[in-house]
Order: structure tokens, then C-alpha cells, then sequence
């Protein structure tokens, strides 16, 4: 099992998104399966979520680059880990990567 990035997709410019095409494309070679869970949130919000959020929380207003529709494709953690945990079990199977997301919503 690989989880992988939603910058990995044919075509894509930056080395990190080819890199991870490539692991993917291995990983799907030998029988795996690979996640793309977006951005990962939860109560304990780290990473690139936290880091938005706690942006967020000290201005009254947030920027919207684009005009704001741009679409964000987001997965709680514990569905993550959960899906993780199917995998592991053997009780979830994707022929190719699976995007995961819990909610898919434009600014």
C-alpha cells in the first residue's frame, strides 16, 4: 500500500508529483493499492490543514486565490485511518489509485 499525493497525475510539472506517479505506478505493478487522501484534517489538525487553519484564525478574512473556485479535496483522518486498516485487512481493493475525500467543496 502506498499513500501517495494528489500531485501525482500524468503530466504533472513538479518532480514531487512525478515522483509520486512513478512509486504509484510500482506499487500498482506489484499488486498494491495506492491512496490519495488530500488534505488530511481532524481535531488535531497539523500539516498543510493546520497550517490554513491557523492562517485563517488570526486575520477577520482569508484571501481567495482565483476568485475562490478553486476545489479542495479533503479526508478526515480517522476515515483515513480506517480505510488504512481495511486495506490492511484485506477487506477493501482498488484496481487503481484511489482518491479518497469526505468532502469535495469549492471556496
Amino acid at each position: 500500500m502506498l499513500i501517495s499525493s494528489l500531485a501525482a497525475f500524468a503530466g504533472a510539472r513538479s518532480r514531487y508529483g512525478q515522483a509520486n506517479l512513478e512509486l504509484e505506478r510500482a506499487v500498482l505493478d506489484r499488486g498494491g493499492i495506492v491512496l490519495r487522501p488530500g488534505v488530511v484534517f481532524g481535531a488535531d489538525a497539523g500539516a498543510c490543514f493546520g497550517a490554513m487553519a491557523a492562517a485563517i484564525a488570526r486575520r477577520p478574512v482569508a484571501p481567495l486565490i482565483g476568485g475562490g473556485w478553486q476545489w479542495l479535496f479533503v479526508t478526515h483522518d480517522r476515515h483515513l485511518c480506517e480505510l488504512i486498516a481495511a486495506v490492511i485487512a484485506g477487506s477493501f481493493e482498488a484496481e487503481r489509485p484511489y482518491l479518497c475525500r469526505d468532502h469535495v467543496s469549492s471556496a
